[in-house]
C-alpha cells in the first residue's frame, strides 16, 4: 500500500483497502496455480493498462514466486 501511496498521494486508501480485501483471494488463486497461460494473460492486461512496463518478461516474473 505504501508504494501506491507514493505513486499516487492522491489515491483514496480507504477504497483501495476495500478492493485488496475483494481481489486478495483471487490473487492468492492465480499466484498459487503455478498456470502460467493466466499468469500471461494477467500480465498483458497489467500492460495494456500501464500498471507495468512494457518491457517486461512475465515468464521472469513469475519465477520470481515461485
Amino acid at each position: 500500500m505504501e508504494s501506491l501511496i507514493t505513486a499516487y498521494p492522491e489515491v483514496n486508501v480507504e477504497l483501495e483497502k476495500q478492493g485488496i480485501k475483494l481481489l486478495a483471494p483471487l490473487w492468492d488463486e492465480s499466484l498459487n496455480s503455478n498456470n502460467m497461460d493466466s499468469w500471461n494473460k494477467f500480465g498483458e492486461w497489467m500492460k495494456e493498462k500501464g500498471l507495468i512496463s512494457p518491457s517486461l518478461a512475465i515468464k521472469d516474473s513469475f519465477k520470481m514466486i515461485q
